[in-house]
């Protein structure tokens, strides 16, 4: 699939060009793309217009193709960063072991509790070192919830 990609990179960057935000952690956010409810950037692919994570595209135009039963992980946590220094292969049954949701429960839990007490979203993205897609959702579901 890595040669696919490539192509289907140029192809792209032609008809809707790349548009990114760049956070302070380094986070590199596709702002000319629309995310998903998990909030992952996801582009149409070829003919068959196949559905591909952007930060897959990424990390295979650096690094060649993703190996039978791994995954890319996001080491910043920000579903949405196509940043490859921010992402690593890991072992599907890691990966699945190794959630978001369980791995920092403790820190969205910690970035509730200070956004009822007023924090703003640029304060919190500064403690937890999170982009702000990641603030963003989780202050959706905070608001969700009570």
């Amino acid at each position: 699939m890595g040669g696919d990609v490539g192509r289907f990179a140029l192809t792209h960057h032609k008809a809707i060009p790349w548009r990114f935000i760049e956070f302070e952690n380094g986070c590199q956010v596709i702002a000319s793309h629309s995310l998903n409810q998990d909030g992952y950037a996801r582009v149409w692919v070829g003919k068959d217009k196949k559905q591909i994570m952007a930060h897959r595209i990424f990390w295979e135009l650096k690094n060649g193709s993703v190996p039978d039963g791994h995954e890319i992980d996001h080491i910043c946590k920000c579903r949405a960063c196509v940043n490859t220094d921010h992402l690593r292969l890991l072992h599907r049954s890691d990966h699945k072991a190794d959630n978001n949701s369980t791995r920092y429960k403790h820190i969205k839990e910690q970035a509730e509790e200070l956004w009822r007490q007023g924090w703003s979203k640029k304060e919190l993205m500064a403690k937890f070192d999170r982009c702000r897609q990641t603030l963003d959702k989780w202050s959706k579901d905070w608001r969700e919830i009570h």
